[in-house]
């Protein structure tokens, strides 16, 4: 990559918030690969027997291996978790985020699981979605509490942050995020009874 492609990217990355040079993004991006399950692709007129090809076939399945391009999920939901690493808080800062000690974020991120945060190189990373000029949502402990434990991160950040259908708003006439729905005002009741159920 040449001095000026490098200036170009970091320029980028900058505009989108991310503070990293280029090649510290990519090897995060590297990171953020591994916390996904292994995915083999295979094509799937090899893997089958002649018959059970035929039958799909004449049932219109496309059996012709999909190459992958810029648009794989798999790749932008790698590069969408490694800019929630990145922008995710460390313990010391929000400790001082909350005027409190770190030892209560971390009674409060692994005993009490009021706040949400995940391991990352062996340090608790807490993203922000869950802070409002300062403050912690609304609730936001109540429906920590009831997010099942082991979900990856990028799930419980796509579902805080993501339009929910159950939590229609009649005022502003749309579906609001778990994250608005609290924000708002609304009771944490039906945000707490979807976290139940997440997988």
């Amino acid at each position: 990559m040449s001095h000026t492609t490098v200036e170009a990217e970091s320029r980028f990355l900058k505009a989108h918030g991310i503070d990293l040079s280029p090649e510290a993004f990519q090897r995060l991006v590297h990171d953020a690969v591994k916390t996904f399950p292994r995915v083999y692709l295979t094509n799937p007129a090899t893997e089958l027997s002649p018959e059970e090809v035929r039958v799909l076939v004449r049932e219109g399945y496309d059996l012709e291996p999909k190459p992958l391009d810029e648009r794989d999920p798999i790749a932008l939901a790698a590069a969408e978790f490694a800019v929630l690493v990145q922008a995710s808080l460390t313990v010391p800062a929000v400790a001082k985020l909350l005027g409190v000690d770190p030892s209560r974020v971390r009674q409060r991120l692994k005993k009490e699981r009021t706040l949400y945060g995940f391991r990352w190189e062996g340090d608790w990373r807490i993203p922000t979605f869950q802070f409002e000029e300062g403050q912690l949502l609304p609730h936001l402990g109540d429906v920590v509490a009831a997010v099942p434990e082991g979900l990856h991160p990028l799930a419980v950040y796509r579902w805080f942050t993501s339009p929910a259908p159950d939590l229609h708003d009649d005022h502003l006439d749309r579906d609001l995020s778990p994250r608005e729905w609290l924000l708002v005002g609304h009771s944490p009741e039906e945000v707490v009874h979807i976290a139940r159920y997440l997988v």
